[in-house]
């Protein structure tokens, strides 16, 4: 089983406090700050990647080297709380109210840094 850290960001004071090029700086629900580091979703990612290959379609029109190489995790913006998961370990997922909140505060500043999320809807 693979234990995924829920963070529920605009609920019961959980928030991002900051978002780096080279991570994404939390406080949990319960007041709990947390970092999350970039360059180890890379790698968990790739992990991912390698040995879900088959399940994957890249529609990025790049090289999937080129893609693999920035994206940190996956993300469902239809979702009910749309999400982000950061695919660091332990791995956290991050929930937001909206969709237009996940891209504010999350989505956009990682895209303007050069780091991507895989859409799994």
């Amino acid at each position: 089983m693979i234990a995924i850290n829920i963070v529920r960001i605009g609920e019961d004071g959980g928030r991002l406090d900051r978002v780096t090029a080279d991570g994404v700086e939390y406080t949990d629900e319960k007041g709990v700050p947390g970092k999350i580091d970039l360059r180890e979703c890379v790698r968990g990612w790739g992990k991912r990647f390698k040995k879900n290959r088959d399940d994957f379609v890249d529609v990025s029109g790049g090289a999937k080297g080129d893609w693999n190489s920035g994206c940190v995790g996956l993300r469902d913006v239809t979702a009910e709380r749309p999400w982000t998961i950061l695919t660091a370990d332990p791995k956290i997922r991050l929930e937001f109210e909206s969709r237009d909140e996940l891209y504010a505060q999350l989505l956009d500043p990682l895209r303007e840094m050069g780091w991507y999320t895989f859409d799994t809807t």
